[in-house]
């Protein structure tokens, strides 16, 4: 069951030791596109309220950007909340394109007036696992971007040249983090003492169908994959309910349906809480429909 409330709220009403296994994609707090819920990590408070519903002997799994310092302060708040954080952990792959740059060339055409020639189409780099530099006339989400040939001098002159150039980062971390003293070995951990490279997870972004980019748009900006959830509760599911405080757009949900897992979550945006349950919706069409809290 997937509830519109604060997950701290939410899981104040679940009783102690009562959760098998979380998995969590939360907010990174690196204002990702200036968003408002994403200025700071979780709080000590929230990780408190996740051990506390954390069986003994059990593991959490959660995402965290790659970037030193929210992951530093990620850290000391789940291992200050009563956590050990004595594994590795693993590291989500992917490929990715590049952030919205301007086109100096383009914008040199427009101020000269100078209408340029469309000789075609090519692919948005969001969501397309692909690298494509982003023109001006790029909006983000849509699936096709005019290619046009420069038609003034300058404009001929600084043809790829592109301002705010900088490249996206293509991993994320997941913290694996544990309740009590002495970890049981897990099936990653038994693997990942035979091969090292088990620690890099390379699973691509979600595509747009699996966004339903078509029906929805885009709704949610932070998706993660249903292969790469499934993937984790593969390795640490043991039992019981999986939990996940950060609903978003129900991708943990969705994992544990095809396994047919327990699961409860929750979300707080309304905006994304309804996305999520459309996709829930959607897709248990053709996922196998598993039990819910």
């Amino acid at each position: 069951m997937i509830y519109h409330d604060d997950c701290m709220n939410g899981m104040q009403k679940q009783g102690d030791s009562s959760i098998g296994l979380i998995v969590t994609d939360p907010t990174y707090g690196i204002s990702f596109n200036l968003n408002e819920w994403d200025v700071d990590v979780p709080s000590l408070d929230v990780w408190r309220e996740a051990y506390r519903v954390l069986k003994m002997g059990r593991y959490a799994l959660i995402m965290s950007s790659a970037r030193q310092d929210v992951l530093a302060l990620m850290c000391k708040r789940i291992e200050d909340a009563g956590f050990t954080l004595s594994t590795s952990p693993m590291l989500w792959v992917y490929k990715s394109g590049f952030t919205k740059s301007t086109n100096i060339s383009k914008v040199i055409d427009q101020r000269n007036g100078c209408s340029r020639v469309v000789i075609g189409k090519k692919k948005s780099g969001i969501g397309s696992g692909n690298t494509y530099a982003f023109g001006s006339d790029n909006k983000g989400g849509s699936d096709l971007v005019d290619i046009s040939l420069p038609c003034s001098e300058d404009g001929i002159r600084l043809d790829g040249c592109y301002a705010g150039f900088q490249p996206k980062s293509t991993l994320e971390v997941i913290i694996v983090a544990f309740k009590g003293d002495i970890e049981p070995p897990t099936q990653y951990q038994e693997k990942q003492s035979q091969n090292i490279s088990n620690t890099f997870v390379f699973i691509p972004k979600p595509s747009t169908s699996e966004k339903l980019t078509s029906e929805y748009g885009e709704k949610h900006p932070t998706m993660k994959p249903i292969d790469l959830m499934s993937y984790l509760i593969n390795m640490y599911y043991v039992d019981g309910v999986v939990m996940d405080p950060f609903m978003g757009s129900g991708t943990t949900a969705l994992a544990c349906i095809k396994r047919d897992i327990k699961y409860i979550g929750f979300e707080r945006e309304k905006t994304y809480y309804e996305y999520c349950m459309k996709r829930i919706e959607h897709f248990s069409k053709t996922l196998y429909r598993g039990n819910q809290q």
